[in-house]
């Protein structure tokens, strides 16, 4: 029910801005007779899944469909649709625009039933679209416009045989294939559809921007022109990541036009050979700024006519950013003589309008049969017209075209409609303050007074309070217009009175958790917390899951007498990568009453917030066994018990042996211990402990007893740590320096000690220990119990022991890689295993685009490729495959490997399986992330290519420069 509500909802989204109540099919517009020749016209055919019937996509494809019949009356041509139903494919093939249109629609109030049934099976996301592609392939005659209209599942892109039948009807047939997808729907093959669309000069449009009339105004451009006359030169769909691209296209033979499909997030510019240049702006509609917040990456189709176009060398040079795709076309047969002149027609007519053979054709934005034209009416609902498709305007029709009424922060622009105004651009744009900052959004901007001033941003005053130190120690200094104040938050403060934060409160199993746990999510200011008595924040380490919330925070470092006035201090979060965590500043106070005040700030997030000790009372103090709860100075606090060590007046150092640390040697962290309570006894201040990088200090921890606890990684540099590798281990080394106990501002006669961990060389400590470009990691947090690193690096040799560390990685076509993946988490057992589940090999870093060559699907080898050797998948918390280096077609030398890579629960699922797989994997598609690696280039230009078809890949496409890496996704499970 959830996701048929999910899904209803977005139907109504969809359907609302366009009156689409009930879903009815719109009434076509009708047109008078005509007294002229029929002649045949481009067909158009589309393919769509049944439930996409009930969408509004034949509303806006009527409208399309009426300003191309109003233009060009005695023109027919065939419409056709395939239509994917629960259990076969229903096809129509007919000259009627109107069968066709309720073809492809389905009404909700009459068909509500055929609704609910076609909504299940959508869910299942097992559509034959590859299939519905080539159906429609082949019902088309020659040069069709095909428009696939989808949720985006494609269970059989992967039938090679079928994927091959496809690529030699667009070859044949040199159709042009569109997909309108919805990233929403079923998981979209958007590599697939790129590939598809590139090699047949269409285009992948990502709907969920509703960008309708982008295409329909390319479709108006395609279908209007005559039959079997056009010729391709230029494809290129590629990923720009330096914001410019070149590239050059010939054009041979004489033509009357070409037809530039572009894509407005880039700015184009073409040369030709005369030195004439054609601009095309970026649509400013699209700016960074407006898609900062998504993953944005579709093209934006814009189509251009250049006429009569000069024969010999063109330049194409694009700048932006993400995925370019330009199609050209040219045209020839337009020139076809007829029996008129330009003074035999209509006053807008001409002889030599785009599609019209030669004959008396109304000019783009008139309707009629060239002898009489009348104007088009854009704004009116029985047609297309870009104005609100930005949802920023409305619509004024003129003569021949219209115009797009823009909301304040927009401006008219004829190629884009409203697109935003930059106003801070321009002084005379904003009402900014001259020393402000303005920062510019969509359709608006905000102002914003630089540090060291104070206002809304519309006014800017000097800020007394970050000018110096206005205020004594003991005050806070708070700035108001035109003046400041200096306050004391022992009087100007908030009482809290929470009973949960109490160290105390622990979770246990038998509580409701939503019920249990709290948040200080939006804390901010001076308070002070009151129970029964005055409390205070903990200064050590809280347990998990304690003080009403799940991260509890306290605060590593002890309270400021009266004397001292306002001080920082640290606090930390316990959380599952340590007890310190994430540590952040706080301003604290002891006032003379014996209460503490504390500045507190915002948490990171929910599940998160601070702890509280009562002042009075050591109830809920939690020491070690070597300590005891005291109260000093009326604040409870844990100190080292008298009995358990004696110094019997030796000196700080002398007795070695008392200061040998325990050290344990993981695989992610060495930790170093020191004895609390000892080391005061001899004398030594752990507050002043460090290890050869200063900045690494310790912090107490509470168990078995207290202690003094540093942690390091095992890598080069670590807290000021080196590595060295004998070539039988490696060890790291480094040093804790004591101090002796001083008045708390210098410290004298520090005493180093030194320690060390070794490991054998192996797969892990060497990925864990080097420095290359080739070894990356990143950290997962697996279903709050615990936190894991996944460390993957580039090998070379089958031992899987030495990582690449060259900047750059070169190999010949006979060489293998070495992939090896590792998890690294808290110690003791671990129900979750590795699983690589889908790894595939593309020709460009941008795993979603382009030919694809499968490795692993659902953790199995492709059969075909003898040289893929799986070592461990789904078995421990490692992972090892290689196989050997290859190319793709179109003399690319690089490869980017992608893979999908996730840690599954031995408890709760099978997570290991035999190939050839009979299951899906136990590792969902939409619970993924990204790493990357490479790039590795191949020495020598070879012979040698992959067979992309077989492993549903599709051809590659030579097109843009290609580079090798290793993208690898982490998995969260639930």
């Amino acid at each position: 029910m959830r996701r048929m509500s999910s899904l209803l909802f977005l139907l109504v989204l969809l359907g609302a801005p366009h009156g689409m109540a009930g879903f009815t099919t719109p009434t076509s517009l009708s047109t008078e007779a005509h007294d002229c020749t029929q002649r045949e016209g481009t067909s158009l055919t589309v393919v769509m899944e049944a439930f996409m019937m009930f969408f509004d996509f034949s509303f806006f494809m009527d409208r399309a469909l009426n300003s191309i019949s109003a233009r060009f009356p005695c023109v027919s041509r065939q419409y056709a649709s395939v239509i994917l139903d629960i259990a076969e494919t229903n096809e129509t093939i007919t000259n009627d625009k109107n069968v066709f249109l309720q073809s492809i629609t389905k009404s909700f109030d009459e068909d509500y039933a055929m609704f609910y049934e076609y909504l299940d099976t959508l869910w299942d996301c097992d559509q034959s679209l590859l299939y519905g592609v080539k159906r429609a392939l082949e019902i088309s005659p020659a040069e069709s416009i095909i428009v696939v209209y989808t949720f985006g599942s494609m269970t059989d892109y992967n039938d090679t045989e079928l994927m091959s039948d496809v690529y030699t009807l667009m070859e044949e047939k040199k159709s042009q294939v569109y997909f309108m997808w919805y990233s929403w729907g079923c998981s979209v093959l958007e590599d697939v559809f790129i590939n598809i669309s590139s090699l047949s000069y269409g285009e992948s449009i990502n709907m969920d921007n509703e960008d309708y009339y982008k295409l329909f105004h390319s479709l108006e451009l395609l279908l209007s022109k005559p039959l079997n006359s056009s010729e391709r030169i230029l494809t290129v769909n590629t990923k720009v990541t330096d914001d410019k691209y070149a590239d050059a296209f010939n054009v041979t033979n004489p033509l009357t036009h070409l037809l530039i499909s572009g894509d407005e997030t880039f700015a184009l510019n073409f040369s030709d050979p005369n030195g004439n240049t054609y601009k095309y702006a970026k649509n400013p509609y699209f700016s960074d700024y407006y898609y900062s917040w998504s993953s944005y990456d579709s093209s934006i189709l814009s189509s251009h006519l250049v006429k009569s176009p000069a024969v010999g060398s063109w330049i194409l040079n694009a700048r932006g950013s993400r995925t370019l795709s330009v199609h050209v076309l040219g045209f020839t047969g337009l020139d076809k003589s007829g029996n008129c002149s330009n003074v035999d027609c209509h006053p807008d007519a001409t002889c030599s309008e785009f599609g019209g053979y030669g004959e008396c054709t109304c000019k783009e934005g008139f309707a009629g049969d060239g002898k009489s034209c009348s104007d088009i009416e854009e704004c009116a609902g029985a047609y297309t017209n870009k104005c609100y498709y930005t949802g920023f305007s409305s619509c004024v029709n003129t003569i021949g075209s219209y115009t797009c009424g823009c909301d304040p922060g927009f401006e008219y622009k004829e190629e884009f409609a409203c697109v935003d105004i930059d106003e801070c651009a321009d002084r005379s744009l904003n009402e900014c303050d001259p020393v402000a900052i303005c920062t510019n959004y969509y359709g608006s901007y905000t102002c914003t007074c630089p540090n060291g001033y104070y206002g809304d941003g519309y006014h800017c005053e000097i800020n007394e309070c970050q000018q110096g130190t206005p205020c004594g120690s003991n005050e806070e200094c708070i700035k108001s217009i035109g003046s400041y104040s200096c306050i004391d938050p022992c009087s100007a403060h908030t009482v809290l009175n929470d009973p949960w934060r109490s160290t105390s409160n622990i979770y246990n199993a038998d509580v409701d958790w939503y019920d249990w746990y709290h948040c200080d999510y939006r804390l901010s200011g001076w308070f002070r917390f009151k129970g029964e008595y005055d409390q205070q924040i903990p200064e050590q380490c809280v347990p998990r899951a304690s003080c009403g919330s799940s991260i509890p925070i306290w605060m590593n470092g002890s309270h400021p007498t009266v004397s001292d006035g306002i001080v920082k201090r640290t606090m930390c979060h316990n959380w599952y990568d340590g007890c310190c965590t994430h540590p952040f500043s706080i301003s604290v106070k002891m006032c003379p009453g014996g209460f503490h005040v504390y500045h507190l700030t915002n948490t990171l997030g929910c599940y998160m917030a601070y702890c509280t000790e009562s002042n009075h009372t050591c109830s809920g103090v939690d020491c070690a066994p070597d300590e005891e709860c005291k109260i000093v100075d009326n604040v409870p606090g844990c100190y080292c018990k008298k009995s358990l060590y004696t110094t019997n007046g030796i000196q700080p150092g002398n007795q070695a042996g008392d200061l040998i640390p325990q050290v344990t040697c993981g695989l992610g962290n060495i930790e170093v211990r020191f004895s609390k309570c000892l080391m005061e006894k001899l004398e030594y201040s752990p507050s002043a402990f460090h290890m050869r990088d200063y900045s690494c200090r310790a912090i107490t921890e509470r168990s078995d007893q207290s202690y003094v606890t540093f942690i390091t990684r095992p890598a080069n540099g670590s807290c000021g740590g080196s590595i060295a590798n004998n070539g039988n281990e490696i060890t790291y080394t480094n040093t804790v320096y004591l101090a002796s106990q001083s008045d708390g501002v210098i410290i004298r006669d520090e005493y180093p000690i030194d320690f060390h961990c070794s490991y054998p060389l192996n797969m892990e400590i060497n990925l864990l220990t080097a420095i290359s470009t080739f070894v990356v990691s990143a950290s997962i947090n697996v279903a709050g119990k615990a936190n894991f690193t996944i460390t993957m690096g580039l090998f070379e040799d089958s031992r899987y022991i030495a990582p690449y560390t060259a900047s750059q990685v070169f190999l010949n076509s006979s060489a293998m890689l070495y992939v090896g993946v590792v998890v690294t988490g808290p110690s003791g057992s671990s129900p979750f295993v590795l699983i690589m589940k889908n790894c595939y090999a593309t020709p460009t870093p941008d795993s979603s685009s382009g030919p694809r060559y499968n490795i692993l699907t659902n953790q199995c080898p492709n059969k075909n490729d003898q040289t893929i050797s799986v070592l461990e998948n789904g078995v421990s918390l490692k992972g090892r495959f290689s196989l050997q280096v290859f190319k793709f077609l179109g003399g690319f030398d690089q490869i980017y490997l992608h893979c999908q890579v996730g840690l599954c629960d031995t408890s709760s699922k099978v997570c290991a399986t035999s190939c050839p797989s009979t299951r899906s994997s136990s590792l969902g598609n939409n619970e993924v992330t990204n790493m990357t690696l490479g790039p590795v280039k191949q020495k020598v230009a070879e012979s040698f290519t992959v067979a992309a078809l077989s492993s549903g890949g599709g051809t590659a496409v030579p097109t843009a420069k290609i580079f090798i890496s290793a993208i690898f996704f982490l998995l969260l499970l639930c």
